[in-house]
């Protein structure tokens, strides 16, 4: 895969630490070209971590993974939150979710989800799907920023 001018720079949203460190181990096999955030600790799962850690980081990220079922609050709260914030609302969010629900897929999308992705049923097919989502974002985001990859 050719890299681009800068890294994808990735931001976790989950409450499950399991899942934050699977994501991100699997994230980190495309170390050259994807840098991975996620909220102190690993996982997050309200409004006021979620802003306080996108806040501390150096360089706005790429794009946001956030899971929606996360108690207490849900992850779509988080996510009409980003899409009403004037930087984070132009971030990629792709919803990553066990939820195969139509209802929340439909209510994803309605808050303005930009993808939706039911995790992988085994490490084999969640690995693959994170390897078509670096490759998807690496070609688009260069064409979207305006970036020469």
């Amino acid at each position: 895969m050719p890299l681009m001018a800068s890294r994808l720079r990735f931001f976790i949203i989950d409450d499950d630490g399991t899942d934050v460190e699977l994501t991100t181990t699997v994230l980190a096999q495309y170390s050259e070209a994807v840098e991975v955030f996620t909220c102190p600790g690993g996982a997050c799962a309200d409004n006021a971590e979620v802003m306080q850690a996108l806040e501390a980081l150096d360089d706005t990220p790429t794009l946001i993974l956030l899971d929606i079922h996360m108690p207490p609050q849900s992850g779509l709260d988080i996510l009409n939150v980003l899409k009403a914030h004037p930087v984070y609302r132009l971030i990629p969010v792709i919803v990553l979710s066990n939820s195969q629900e139509q209802k929340d897929i439909q209510e994803a999308y309605r808050r303005h989800a930009s993808a939706y992705l039911v995790k992988g049923s085994d490490f084999s097919a969640f690995t693959a799907q994170m390897h078509a989502l670096v490759a998807f974002w690496h070609h688009c985001l260069p064409a979207l920023s305006g970036e020469q990859g």
